[in-house]
């Protein structure tokens, strides 16, 4: 009698542990102003893991479950579930703020060198106040102004 005793109370404690497991979320939702920027390795088959980092809500975090076959056009696709140390949003907290005014302009724009297939490029994305920008950063930037230049690099430095 003891032993299906222990064996019932075992499995209520499973069973609860399992249920409380539901009601946490599988995805980190994106909400209000947000930056995301992640690296493309150039000319792939698609099957390179990329990365993609988010800068939200005073947090930094990071999406290791895409590939180049499948990073997603709308921000939802994403799975932000890995945060990031506190000094590491530290480091890039004012990337939000310092967007250069010339890159607004330029919304779902190329910056730098001309267009090449097989050269890595870095695919930023951000929110402010509701509007949606994307820009396509090439490695070479030596055309580009000192602040797009500066962005770029800080951006290209998260990890």
């Amino acid at each position: 009698m003891r032993s299906i005793l222990t064996i019932v109370l075992i499995l209520a404690v499973v069973i609860t542990g399992m249920s409380c497991k539901k009601g946490t979320p599988a995805t980190y939702p994106v909400e209000g102003d947000y930056l995301i920027a992640g690296h493309s390795d150039g000319f792939v088959a698609g099957g390179n893991p990329v990365i993609y980092y988010l800068i939200n809500n005073g947090q930094l975090r990071k999406d290791v479950s895409k590939t180049e076959a499948t990073v997603p056009t709308d921000v939802s696709g994403f799975n932000f579930s890995i945060q990031m140390l506190q000094v590491s949003y530290a480091a890039v907290a004012d990337l939000l703020t310092t967007i250069p005014s010339e890159l607004l302009a330029r919304n779902n724009a190329y910056i730098g060198s001309q267009v090449v297939a097989d050269i890595p490029t870095l695919d930023v994305r951000t929110s402010i106040h509701g509007t949606l920008y994307r820009w396509t950063f090439s490695e070479d930037q030596s055309s580009s102004s000192a602040a797009v230049q500066l962005f770029y690099n800080r951006i290209n430095a998260i990890h």
